[in-house]
């Protein structure tokens, strides 16, 4: 109020100073409208959130399955020298169905010994596995070291369908070199 008397509003009607209770119904109300909208923009952006997730997570499992042979293989494509062993082994070709042609390196067998077949793991050629091939001989066994498809110069690209079909052509050669 002021020495002209109580405020008054364009109606003329007084000014109440203290909220009435329409006025706190209408602040609650606002209030509430307040607190919802804020609830649902978080809800949307938790919803946003977790398909991004979903999206990147989606992404990477393509890619993973995608590169899954490049994760898997580490193929050594360099041809390796025979030269590196005694003269008791030779370069040999392995002859797969699918029509590719294979180097392994083969030494045979000192009389009533068994073929050791050694093929290679995921990664490196034969050249890696030359030592253990020369121990194996040292024992009077006949070695085979094979190299799959896409490794040790061999044309084509590791599958497991290939890899397979690779091991067949090691033991069809050792089939017609050994009794």
């Amino acid at each position: 109020t002021s020495a002209a008397g109580p405020a008054r509003s364009l109606d003329s009607r007084p000014l109440a100073l203290a909220p009435t209770a329409d006025r706190l119904v209408a602040m609650v109300d606002d209030t509430s409208a307040i607190v919802e909208g804020s609830m649902a923009t978080r809800s949307r952006r938790l919803i946003l959130g977790a398909v991004s997730v979903l999206v990147v997570v989606s992404l990477l499992g393509v890619g993973l399955w995608a590169a899954q042979r490049r994760l898997i293989y580490f193929p050594d494509q360099d041809r390796p020298e025979l030269g590196a062993m005694d003269g008791t082994w030779q370069e040999v070709s392995l002859q797969t169905v699918d029509g590719l042609t294979l180097s392994a390196w083969y030494r045979p067998p000192e009389p009533d010994r068994p073929v050791v077949v050694v093929f290679n793991g995921n990664a490196g050629n034969r050249r890696d596995r030359a030592v253990l091939g020369s121990r194996l001989a040292g024992h009077g066994l006949g070695v085979l070291l094979t190299d799959y498809r896409g490794y040790g110069g061999n044309p084509g690209h590791p599958t497991e369908e290939g890899l397979a079909r690779d091991a067949r052509a090691a033991v069809a050669f050792l089939d017609n070199q050994v009794p």
